[in-house]
């Protein structure tokens, strides 16, 4: 199903995912944040694009539906990261994706994983989506005062898995049109060029539209740092895509959802969240889901 090449670069760009996304979680306005990350790729992306032969009608259809889901996914993204920890939300919102776009692409695509890939595919997913609910029980809410050894309030936990979900649904969205996308695109390289300036120009209308002010203070605060984190969304999402290009869509996407395991360590190590063993466990079963989903 996944040859070894792709199968690593996959895992790559899953840690590359979790990286920027914990980077984004860790800023105070994690729109704002997107958008910007998204303009100081812009001119790159612009430089790039005169050698560029341009898309035909479909692909181009893909990458404006697609550039207009993830308008919404960053900005559903950016509200599930404000009312939950980065090891809570992370987990929901990529875990039940995959099960999802399974799904989608048996509808859209026809493309049918075979027993040991649904097992795979079934056992990532569960253990991801398990270590995000079962977090809940030691959640405190990132807006709450109240003191660590208090149960959370049932429901800013639900506000915040239904934000997560939310953007779950977004993930799906622009996963199948983008990877139909990317297949009718010449190379893979050349549909995440025409994808990031048409990201850009959303993501950019919409901050502006809603806080032009003080999204150009942030903006000024914050200086050419976003672009780091731009390259990296870019990278990970790009080779996400040219995967696309070499094995079936779900299988891409129940893998590139490990990244849980490198977020489980990022949170630990660099945001101070504690794991509890139980969430490790999940992890473990993740990490075989892996080894199912390569050998399938």
């Amino acid at each position: 199903m996944l040859d070894t090449p792709t199968t690593l670069a996959v895992l790559g760009a899953a840690l590359i995912h979790a990286g920027w996304n914990a980077s984004l979680k860790s800023r105070g306005e994690p729109l704002l944040e997107s958008a910007l990350m998204h303009l100081w790729l812009l001119p790159f992306a612009l430089m790039m694009l005169a050698g560029l032969p341009a898309p035909d009608s479909f692909t181009l259809a893909c990458v404006l539906v697609s550039a207009l889901v993830h308008g919404v996914y960053f900005q559903v993204l950016a509200a599930a990261y404000q009312h939950a920890d980065f090891s809570i939300t992370y987990p929901i919102l990529r875990g039940s994706a995959p099960a999802l776009t399974a799904v989608g692409a048996i509808v859209w695509m026809h493309e049918y994983p075979a027993l040991q890939g649904w097992l795979g595919v079934s056992m990532i997913c569960g253990g991801v989506v398990a270590m995000g609910l079962l977090a809940t029980r030691h959640q405190k809410p990132a807006d709450s005062a109240r003191p660590n050894d208090e149960k959370p309030e049932p429901a800013v936990i639900r506000r915040a898995i239904g934000w997560a979900l939310c953007t779950a649904l977004t993930i799906v969205a622009y996963t199948l049109i983008d990877s139909a996308g990317v297949r009718s695109a010449p190379q893979a390289w050349m549909y995440m060029v025409w994808l990031t300036i048409a990201q850009a120009l959303v993501l950019g209308a919409v901050v502006l539209i809603r806080s032009r002010q003080t999204f150009v203070a942030y903006a000024l605060s914050r200086g050419p740092r976003p672009l780091l984190t731009g390259l990296a969304l870019i990278l990970s999402y790009g080779i996400a895509l040219w995967a696309m290009t070499r094995a079936p869509v779900a299988a891409v996407a129940a893998l590139r959802e490990t990244s849980i395991v490198f977020a489980l360590l990022i949170a630990r190590i660099f945001l101070g969240e504690r794991p509890g063993a139980w969430r490790w466990f999940a992890a473990a079963v993740i990490a075989a889901g892996v080894i199912v989903l390569r050998t399938a």
